[in-house]
């Protein structure tokens, strides 16, 4: 959700625009999770960020354990009883099985990616605004639009917030800890797992206590002012530019389905 400045049509967009997109998005891929499908909706978000000119840097550098995982996921359905199967080694593999990771994995990083288009190029405060005038037709019914929005309002509002209070137990927690050394032998590396499985957990029951006394002073404060209130309405609205990348997702829609 790190916003980058700019003046390129994807930035021009209304906010309520790549909402829609981004949900249909989602749509067109659960419908039909064929690889023509997902290589288009990846062109189209690989287009958008073209035009949107977002830097190489801009993309976060993964840890470690992500592919690390990854590699485990590819080992297990590789172990997989769907056809067809290939023998290697005398090791019989699943290729079926290495499709469908292959598939989901491009599935998750291209949404991953169109997630990441929407934060590059929208502020955050004009999210909340976008979804309220998305919903309003859902105020007819007597749901609680206005709880929903404020409620989506402050999560984002707080994700910078919690971002930060990550940062710093992490360093709290470098600081007591110190640098170990590091363990280059299989052995020694197998023994501090128990050490790093016990920081780990006690990294993390500190974070949930920090969020809770978050969240409590935040109530607080929010009854204090006499509760949820209105969010803020913004000028912003759907243009020509707008009804133009509708219709081009419209043309991307037809195609998948014709493919």
């Amino acid at each position: 959700m790190r916003y980058i400045p700019g003046s390129s049509p994807v930035h021009r967009l209304w906010a309520g625009t790549k909402l829609v997109i981004m949900a249909l998005l989602g749509m067109l891929i659960a419908v039909r999770p064929s690889w023509p499908v997902i290589g288009m909706v990846a062109g189209f978000v690989g287009i958008s960020m073209i035009v949107a000119r977002i830097p190489v840097g801009a993309a976060p550098r993964l840890p470690r354990w992500f592919w690390y995982g990854l590699m485990i996921g590819v080992v297990l359905t590789a172990q997989s009883h769907a056809a067809p199967f290939v023998t290697v080694g005398g090791v019989r593999l699943s290729v079926g099985g290495m499709l469908d990771w292959l598939r989901l994995t491009s599935v998750s990083m291209t949404m991953f990616a169109a997630a990441a288009l929407l934060g590059w190029t929208t502020p955050l405060s004009e999210l909340a605004p976008a979804l309220s005038r998305l919903l309003a037709p859902l105020r007819r019914l007597r749901l609680p639009v206005d709880e929903w929005v404020a409620t989506v309002a402050l999560a984002i509002r707080c994700l910078p917030l919690l971002v930060d209070e990550i940062r710093t137990l992490l360093a709290v927690r470098r600081l007591r800890v110190g640098r170990r050394p590091g363990h280059r032998r299989m052995a020694g590396r197998l023994a501090a797992l128990p050490l790093q499985a016990r920081s780990t957990t006690e990294l993390l029951c500190t974070a949930i206590v920090t969020c809770l006394r978050r969240a409590a002073e935040m109530t607080e404060a929010i009854v204090a002012r006499g509760g949820f209130g209105a969010v803020a309405h913004q000028p912003a609205h759907p243009r020509r530019a707008d009804a133009a990348a509708l219709a081009a997702l419209v043309g991307l829609a037809v195609a998948t389905f014709l493919v």
